[in-house]
């Protein structure tokens, strides 16, 4: 499985730094990683509209949007992201307790420190994460729920959307079995992950990437409804 991290720091060096040690953890741990870096709270929140993540390393003191204001928009999006909190100073040190993060650590970061902090951080991750297994070709894939936009089924056959695609044979009933309560039928061919809702209309679903779907009559109350529910 391939992790996504994004580092988060107004400072060009200071954003280096931390993607070199975080590839050498990756190395030494033997983890499958893709690291995105953004220079702002804004290009971060920007991107996140239509990616996920799965670890992020956000520095506190940037311009506009501070990393604490940061976490706490991301928060409303993602309760269970592990959030790691880069500072020079300790003064922010509660602050992370009000987002839930991982930790907070003190620049100039310390290696030993670090890839102790990244280790607890995929060890909650494996703990937390739901999976539906795939087979492509002569290929199993483990693919991470949260990873999945929708899933459109043809017949006995279903294409699943995320930043990849998979069409493998399989009915929508079987599909089903394997999916959690952020995934909801809207239509007798479609299934859409409710954390990429960005807006429903009473005929169509539209996603945080511009999919737009189609929703069956007499669904838009009990999506409505489901949608809440997961809030």
């Amino acid at each position: 499985m391939v992790y996504k991290i994004g580092i988060c720091d107004d400072q060009a060096i200071d954003r280096e730094y931390i993607q070199t040690l975080v590839r050498e953890w990756a190395k030494q741990e033997l983890q499958d990683i893709h690291i995105e870096k953004y220079s702002s709270g804004e290009a971060l929140l920007f991107a996140y509209e239509t990616t996920y993540f799965d670890l992020l390393l956000l520095d506190i003191e940037m311009k506009q949007i501070d990393g604490v204001t940061l976490a706490k928009r991301i928060r409303q999006q993602n309760e269970t992201v592990p959030i790691v909190f880069i500072s020079g100073y300790s003064d922010y040190l509660a602050q992370g307790y009000d987002v839930a993060a991982l930790h907070y650590l003190l620049k100039p970061v310390k290696v030993e420190k670090l890839y102790e902090v990244l280790n607890r951080g995929i060890l909650q991750l494996r703990e937390e994460e739901k999976i539906i297994v795939i087979e492509s070709g002569c290929v199993t894939h483990s693919i991470p729920l949260k990873q999945l936009r929708y899933i459109e089924v043809q017949g006995n056959y279903a294409t699943l959307n995320g930043e990849k695609k998979f069409r493998i044979k399989r009915t929508l009933k079987e599909i089903e079995q394997s999916l959690d309560e952020t995934f909801f039928k809207i239509h007798r061919s479609y299934v859409v992950q409710l954390l990429w809702i960005q807006k429903a209309t009473r005929k169509e679903v539209i996603l945080k990437d511009g999919t737009v779907l189609p929703l069956a009559r007499g669904k838009y109350d009990e999506l409505n409804q489901q949608m809440i529910r997961l809030l």
